[in-house]
């Protein structure tokens, strides 16, 4: 799993999950969050919104977050007939 360059917890910004490589369109998908380092008791409150599909690609509107806290994404797309997942770490530090 790789991460995203950190965030500050002050950021709203969508981040991008890639299916290009295995899916030619996206018919629905879900994104969850867990804490991977550190400590947040409600990590899914750094989600904004539902997961938007453009293409082959997710969108994901996320903000907040907690000073030294390493988050894990994971979305799930399906064509309707495959699933594939990506995850993704996004560490929070405060600038």
């Amino acid at each position: 799993m790789e991460n995203w360059e950190a965030k500050d917890p002050a950021e709203e910004f969508a981040v991008a999950f890639d299916f290009s490589s295995e899916l030619s369109a996206i018919t629905s998908a879900t994104v969850t969050v867990i804490t991977q380092r550190g400590t947040d008791e409600t990590p899914s409150a750094v989600l904004n919104g539902d997961p938007q599909i453009n293409g082959t690609t997710v969108r994901q509107r996320i903000r907040g977050g907690l000073h030294k806290v390493t988050y894990k994404f994971r979305c799930e797309a399906t064509d309707g007939t495959e699933v594939w997942v990506i995850t993704q770490g996004l560490p929070v530090l405060t600038k």
